[in-house]
């Protein structure tokens, strides 16, 4: 079953004051230490969508994903995923990964990939002692739902509308509850 993942990383990071692809762990860009996991964890076909104000610094900074731009970044984090499912074809689902979420480990990536192996019409998303988290993955006959006219809903709107069924997989990892949003985030990360 090939599932390819999606980083949304479009965002201006206005509470941080950067771009969150631009903030680094272990002197690594978060988008980075993302694809480095993902890749490790299987997943070859890996999509990031950027800003058009961060799209120079990640063709010379990002390596090993095709690189999309949102025009629309405002609207909320359905237009990256619309935008980057268009440059994803011939694959049963997405993982869709919020760049402010680098503490996720490469083993939860493989036990979502597994869960998602045995339920591929389900949405799956990890859980951590009962609260669920980032990364999740999405049927892509889902993600090809949403249109430009949907934008509106919002991403966890289109899944509720959908009727998919939603497993959850219990992993060991705070990393999927963890994301970035501001200093004090980023300091005590």
């Amino acid at each position: 079953m090939k599932i390819s993942a999606l980083i949304t990383a479009a965002g201006k990071g206005s509470r941080i004051g950067t771009p969150k692809l631009m903030l680094e762990v272990n002197d690594k860009s978060f988008v980075n230490v993302i694809i480095d996991k993902v890749r490790r964890a299987g997943i070859k076909d890996v999509v990031c969508v950027v800003s058009e104000e961060t799209y120079k610094w990640a063709k010379e900074n990002i390596k090993h994903c095709r690189i999309v731009v949102n025009p629309e970044p405002e609207k909320g984090m359905i237009t990256s995923v619309y935008f980057g499912a268009m440059q994803i074809n011939d694959c049963a689902g997405i993982m869709i990964i919020p760049v402010d979420h680098p503490f996720i480990k490469s083993e939860t990536i493989k036990i979502l990939l597994s869960k998602a192996e045995e339920n591929s019409d389900s949405i799956i998303k990890p859980r951590f002692e009962g609260k669920s988290g980032h990364p999740v993955i999405v049927p892509y006959k889902l993600i090809k739902t949403i249109t430009k006219e949907n934008f509106g809903d919002g991403l966890n709107d289109v899944i509720k509308k959908s009727g998919n069924r939603q497993v959850y997989a219990d992993v060991n990892d705070n990393g999927i509850l963890k994301n970035i949003n501001t200093k004090e985030d980023y300091n005590n990360g």
